[in-house]
């Protein structure tokens, strides 16, 4: 803090000027200090992608269709197993338009069109995926569907064959779905 002695006419005066800046001005008789203002505009904002994501109905983001455990066939000419049913879950944000394109590729087993499990010795069993319990919405091409703001659950059923004579083991397929919007 600074003072200072201030003479005005025959009046004197001891005055404390601060280091935050007192307007001399005022003082020195050029009128009164005036509050300096700026203005700026702000701008605020957000972006709301389009996205839709697919879980597995437990929650996670894969899923298994299970055809189950079976004995040995070599005495059985075929055998047909149905699985009974999986559910998934698509989720779009409201952004998404509806209906969205729900496709499943062939696999990682496909021969001339056809899914196929592999499993030991390169051996194949074929199966099928469909989109109803009665198994006759076959998934073998893009479907849409609508999106309501819950979500969908479709459920994929499927049908395998299993050929008389395949060999024991565990067979596997993957099978990519893909949500186009």
């Amino acid at each position: 803090m600074v003072m200072a002695i201030l003479q005005f006419g025959r009046c004197r005066a001891l005055v404390a000027l601060s280091a935050v800046g007192l307007s001399l001005g005022w003082m020195m008789g050029t009128g009164p200090a005036r509050a300096q203002s700026a203005s700026q505009t702000l701008t605020y904002k957000a972006t709301v992608a389009t996205i839709c994501t697919i879980q597995h109905m437990s929650g996670g983001t894969s899923a298994v269709l299970d055809f189950g455990r079976h004995l040995n066939v070599a005495s059985v000419h075929v055998m047909d197993l149905d699985s009974g049913g999986h559910g998934w879950s698509i989720r779009c944000n409201k952004a998404t338009p509806v209906p969205v394109t729900v496709t499943l590729d062939a696999g990682e087993h496909e021969v001339s069109g056809q899914r196929h499990m592999a499993g030991p010795a390169g051996a194949l069993i074929p199966y099928d995926l469909y989109r109803d319990s009665a198994l006759t919405k076959a998934l073998d091409v893009p479907f849409e569907i609508d999106i309501p703001t819950t979500g969908a659950s479709p459920i994929i059923y499927g049908r395998a064959r299993v050929p008389a004579g395949t060999h024991d083991g565990f067979y596997f397929d993957r099978v990519r779905i893909t949500v186009a919007y």
